[in-house]
């Protein structure tokens, strides 16, 4: 269940910052943003595929 809620909180951290990019180069600020949560994701015990499903998830949302 924990694992469950830090994946759902790191895609509403990421759809934020995906919503909020209105401009190109705040579209590549939240990549790189997306990036560190993967990152610190697979830090925390995730797969790669885990946490890559959950940043394309996020950029899918905005």
């Amino acid at each position: 269940m924990e694992k469950k809620k830090k994946l759902n909180n790191a895609i509403q951290l990421m759809s934020g910052r995906y919503k909020a990019a209105d401009t190109p180069e705040l579209e590549l600020g939240a990549d790189l943003f997306a990036v560190r949560i993967k990152k610190q994701l697979i830090k925390e015990g995730f797969t790669e595929e885990e946490a890559e499903k959950a940043r394309v998830k996020a950029k899918l949302l905005n």
